[in-house]
């Protein structure tokens, strides 16, 4: 678990109907109560539960920010998806059918799930970002994001698709369930980037604005998900910087920098650029220097290629067809025209 039952905010965990427990958390959008549940990955002990929150909340997209799979389809976590097109599962009394997988961007895999309970059918978008090394975090924030941007196009989408068959009402919220490994980490890192950019376009036309406080954002999913944003720096990290700073050296002694709190500062940043909040002048006044990316001993895999278009793409039912290629043969990004 990501933290103690009793270190997790009780007013922000989730529970099914039925009682069954699972370490998940409600996490406030910008403006929009109950936008994310936030989640560890799925164990092999609760894929059930897992799946039975996602029914019970109307729950529409899901995102994973790990890869499921590597490229010879070995599994690199609990699966708890079917992995080939046309394929089945079943999750209690939940049937899931692999309906088709399409690579977008190079840098995430989107997945239509159709998932049966009691004859009734629902269509749940998995999307499955791997571009995120294994170590650090990606190396150019516009990955990170073009994928914001795709998350909540195709949330709109499925949302509007789901009104207009009578699973939603008019209005009713339907959560988007993200999850890392442990639920503090890469995905808290989303939703704090999600919060942050929508504050960025609210406040762009203020007198005040543009704002987006990074550090507030962040204190504020605490509340709701206890140590969200993982901070990379150790007790042992800590108690060097104590020593130091008592003797007045800092000879052989590294520290890690939070990686994923500069990371969020970095994607503010460029996102307030590429949107224009931000004048020349100010731009050419800004020090970026000596932010960490990656350790020095980056697994292979990397952090992905570098993203060249910035216009959204759909994963809509016409995108993700059983005729579709699937994640285990070579594909190409698609865009919305």
């Amino acid at each position: 678990l990501c933290g103690s039952f009793f270190s997790t905010p009780s007013h922000s965990r989730h529970a099914t109907e039925d009682h069954d427990y699972i370490h998940a958390n409600w996490v406030d959008g910008y403006r929009e109560p109950k936008k994310f549940i936030l989640t560890q990955a799925p164990l092999g002990q609760t894929i059930n539960q897992f799946w039975n929150m996602i029914w019970q909340e109307k729950c529409l997209v899901v995102v994973s920010m790990i890869q499921m799979f590597d490229i010879n389809g070995a599994e690199w976590s609990i699966p708890y998806i079917p992995k080939k097109t046309g394929e089945e599962r079943d999750a209690g009394d939940i049937k899931l059918i692999h309906c088709g997988t399409r690579c977008v961007r190079r840098t995430y895999d989107a997945t239509l799930i159709k998932a049966i309970r009691n004859g009734s059918e629902r269509r749940i978008l998995h999307l499955c970002y791997f571009a995120w090394g294994h170590r650090g975090t990606p190396r150019n924030p516009t990955e990170m994001l073009n994928f914001v941007a795709d998350l909540n196009y195709n949330r709109e989408l499925l949302v509007k698709e789901a009104v207009a068959a009578g699973l939603l009402k008019p209005n009713e919220n339907s959560p988007i369930v993200a999850h890392c490994i442990t639920g503090v980490a890469r995905s808290a890192t989303l939703v704090a980037l999600d919060i942050c950019l929508k504050k960025l376009d609210d406040t762009a036309n203020r007198p005040c604005g543009p704002l987006a406080d990074v550090e507030d954002v962040v204190m504020r999913i605490r509340t709701q998900r206890a140590m969200a944003v993982q901070v990379n720096m150790s007790e042992k990290h800590w108690s060097s910087l104590s020593n130091c700073k008592s003797q007045q050296k800092t000879t052989n002694v590294y520290f890690q920098k939070a990686e994923m709190y500069l990371f969020l500062h970095l994607a503010v940043f460029e996102y307030a650029v590429r949107q224009r909040y931000i004048s020349e002048e100010t731009y050419s006044e800004v020090d970026i220097g000596g932010f960490f990316y990656e350790p020095q001993h980056q697994d292979q895999e990397g952090s992905g290629t570098d993203s060249q278009s910035t216009s959204r793409t759909t994963a809509s039912s016409e995108s993700h067809d059983g005729s579709k290629q699937d994640q285990q043969h070579e594909k190409q990004p698609t865009q919305k025209k």
